[in-house]
């Protein structure tokens, strides 16, 4: 009798051993698993000093790297090291600059020309392949006056309802494309109509890009139309067209920084 309570005794300790070398054993993998899928997000290096994002996950699934935007701040953004690219609505600066992009290049009008000669402005230009290449040295002229070349992909789809491997395609080509025909690659990426999700960040990035640029302010038919407030603010990113009407748009534009005492700057200067 006190042999079988000796066997039932021993057998239920071995039981209960093995139960938490188990538990122990899955909760080790799970930690090594977890480890593996998350990494965190580099530092944004800012002049004269470091800003540090707080260490948000860049979680993997199902190969394709989801990041939340990281929106310029500061004077100054160094983006390398970024998982993926950030997403520029603003530059946060208290200096009088504004910053200008203009979208497409439908109409090729010869007094915006005229006009972009006599203001000088560093703008960018986000065009894309089948507007501009029926008329390359229009652009070229506009570069000459200080102007430059940001990407916007080739056939100007809505990104977000793509692939990845397609959007890369339209983004990479155009990089491409871009270098052929005007000498250079471009640094800033503007997706068509604004959409973008996690695989267009990630496709900026590997195509060589540096910002996907974003806008706090549209222009449109000679009327300014504003996200919040009803004024530019120093540092806005302000988007226009090579549209009909652009002459309408140039002349508001003109109106409202001049009445701002604001300066338009050229964005691939405040982003290394």
């Amino acid at each position: 009798m006190q042999r079988q309570r000796f066997t039932k005794k021993r057998f239920l300790g071995l039981l209960c051993y093995f139960g938490f070398l188990s538990v122990m054993l899955v909760l080790v993998y799970d930690y090594r698993h977890s480890q593996q899928k998350i990494q965190p997000i580099m530092p944004l290096i800012v002049q004269n000093e470091f800003t540090f994002v707080p260490q948000t996950p860049v979680i993997i699934e199902n190969e394709v790297i989801i990041i939340k935007p990281i929106v310029a701040v500061n004077d100054k953004i160094f983006a390398s090291g970024e998982a993926t690219v950030p997403v520029l609505y603003s530059i946060k600066t208290d200096k009088p600059v504004i910053f200008l992009g203009i979208d497409d290049g439908l109409k090729k009008l010869p007094e915006a020309l005229e006009f972009f000669r006599q203001k000088k402005w560093p703008m960018t230009m986000f065009i894309n392949q089948q507007y501009y290449k029926e008329n390359v040295d229009y652009f070229k002229s506009i570069m000459a006056t200080g102007a430059n070349i940001g990407s916007h992909t080739i056939s100007h789809p809505d990104l977000s309802k793509l692939s990845y491997a397609d959007q890369k395609r339209e983004i990479c080509n155009s990089q491409e494309q871009y270098q052929k025909d005007f000498g250079s690659k471009v640094k800033l990426f503007r997706p068509p109509y604004g959409n973008f999700n996690a695989n267009t960040k990630l496709a900026a990035k590997e195509c060589g890009h540096i910002a996907i640029v974003h806008w706090k302010a549209t222009v449109n038919e000679g009327l300014i139309y504003y996200q919040t407030g009803s004024s530019l603010k120093k540092g806005d990113i302000v988007l226009m067209h090579f549209r009909p009407k652009i002459m309408e748009d140039l002349k508001a534009f003109n109106d409202e920084i001049t009445k701002q005492g604001l300066t338009v700057q050229n964005l691939n200067d405040w982003i290394q």
